[in-house]
């Protein structure tokens, strides 16, 4: 669909989400992105494994928390971001271009303001982290590098990625994905074959050159210059020099005031898997069993995001199409694509965990090492839990569209209410004779349950709205689809 009019993208859109089988079209709308987060898991999991290789091999909290930290400073922009693909396909589908261009204009600024906070509260956060967990001296450079500059590149990275979502470009954003993750793993496992260091550089390198690679070809492809002989066919058009302009800028306070109250609502949902998983990395240290515990937290939290993956997926895709049924006033077509959406997951993150506990998979990213533990049960919560997640994002998607945030905000907040009982229930029942990783399992299960209850309530919703549409396409549509005739 790349450089089609902009009307022709937006009626080609609804006349597939209205026509395609439900089972079908969720498919062929997730799998770039299906694809995409595969990979990009593949790459993560090599890099880890090249952490326990060289640089951690008796200390696998030590690389939960790192990992935790790098999504708790990805948090904010995941929010700025998302909600800006909410917004922006809102005001698409009415094709009012400039709301558009000026909602990409806020994110990007919001995205820079947090960029100079994170710079500003990195290192005393790093201090912390470094004095409570004992992080030696190894993989400090990793987690400096990190912790820095994770808010710039998701930014310029994951920003994007959204933008092209929000454009019907989801094949070029999850090809960047891929290249990015493939240019990571190359210069980090020429550095690590070459040199056999015993820190953490490598990794830290390659993340630094991978990152500052894409994003300045972002920047330039985004200045409407030819790259490799292929032209930007953009719809979003704001330049740097939109940016920059500050005048411009204060016309737009009061809404960027709101659209930053609604980032907010979003973020403790962000928040709550890193925070429970730091919650079970400092039970994790202080246990008798750490080196064990630790292996099960890491499978369940880092080799767990596969499972992830698909609900991710299915969210960036749901979002989008309930607001085409929305617009077309289709409202049980988004009850069909529920069902459906669920039965996709709950087919792939099966086959999944069944390979993943069956055959050593897992097993093959972890260097030999005869403190690992059983891990087939740590696979079967983090399966169930991330199958669950498909009820939490498509709730999220659901309350996105109907900008019904404090239902977002109550979930994220329960979430987080609920880890911090548990860590309170382990350290005062439980003490040194459980499985830490629960702690974010339980709050996964938690928000898992009320998401689909607020599914539910969606869907009768929705079912009562259908029962006083008429089973045809929009007058807009039908106008248009006459006019193509004529």
């Amino acid at each position: 669909m790349d450089g089609a009019p902009h009307e022709q993208i937006l009626v080609d859109a609804s006349q597939v989400v209205l026509k395609i089988p439900a089972l079908k079209l969720v498919f062929i709308s997730v799998w770039p992105v299906l694809v995409s987060g595969v990979v990009y898991c593949a790459q993560q999991f090599i890099s880890m494994y090249f952490l326990q290789a060289f640089v951690i091999p008796d200390q696998p909290y030590i690389l939960v928390v790192l990992f935790a930290g790098i999504t708790l400073f990805q948090a904010f922009p995941g929010s700025i971001w998302e909600q800006f693909s909410q917004i922006a396909s809102q005001t698409l589908f009415v094709n009012d271009l400039e709301t558009a261009d000026n909602l990409n204009l806020i994110s990007i600024n919001l995205s820079i303001c947090w960029t100079v906070i994170s710079l500003i509260i990195f290192y005393p956060i790093c201090y912390f982290v470094v004095t409570k967990y004992n992080m030696p001296e190894t993989i400090r450079p990793l987690l400096y590098t990190t912790f820095a500059l994770t808010g710039p590149f998701s930014a310029l990275t994951v920003g994007q990625e959204f933008r092209y979502q929000v454009e019907e470009r989801v094949l070029l954003g999850s090809s960047i994905t891929i290249f990015l993750a493939i240019i990571f793993i190359s210069i980090e496992m020429f550095l690590y074959v070459t040199f056999f260091p015993s820190s953490a550089w490598p990794t830290a390198v390659a993340y630094v050159l991978t990152n500052v690679l894409i994003s300045t070809w972002t920047v330039v492809w985004n200045q409407k210059v030819t790259v490799l002989g292929i032209k930007n066919k953009t719809i979003i058009t704001t330049t740097w020099k939109d940016i920059a302009n500050f005048k411009k800028l204060k016309g737009f306070l009061h809404q960027m005031g709101q659209f930053l109250f609604s980032s907010i609502l979003i973020l403790p949902l962000k928040l709550a898997l890193p925070v429970g998983i730091f919650l079970g990395a400092t039970l994790t240290q202080n246990s008798p069993n750490a080196k064990a515990q630790g292996y099960k937290l890491l499978v369940f939290s880092f080799y767990g995001q596969i499972f992830r993956v698909v609900p991710q997926a299915i969210s960036k895709f749901f979002m989008k199409v309930t607001l085409i049924c929305i617009k077309e006033n289709h409202h049980r077509r988004i009850n069909e694509l529920i069902l459906h959406s669920i039965i996709l997951c709950a087919i792939i993150n099966g086959v999944i965990m069944l390979l993943m506990i069956f055959l050593p998979i897992i097993q093959v990213f972890l260097p030999a090492n005869e403190g690992l533990p059983d891990i087939k049960d740590p696979i079967l919560h983090t399966g169930i839990s991330g199958f669950g997640q498909i009820a939490t994002e498509i709730a999220v998607s659901l309350a996105m569209a109907h900008r019904h945030y404090p239902i977002i905000a109550s979930l994220g907040c329960l979430k987080l209410v609920q880890e911090f009982l548990n860590w309170y229930l382990f350290t005062k029942y439980v003490g040194e004779t459980d499985t830490f990783y629960k702690i974010p399992l339980y709050g996964e299960l938690n928000s898992s349950i009320a998401g689909l209850f607020i599914i539910i309530c969606y869907c009768v919703w929705f079912q009562k709205k259908g029962k006083t549409e008429v089973n045809t396409p929009s007058k807009k549509h039908s106008q248009h689809k006459s006019n193509q005739k004529k």
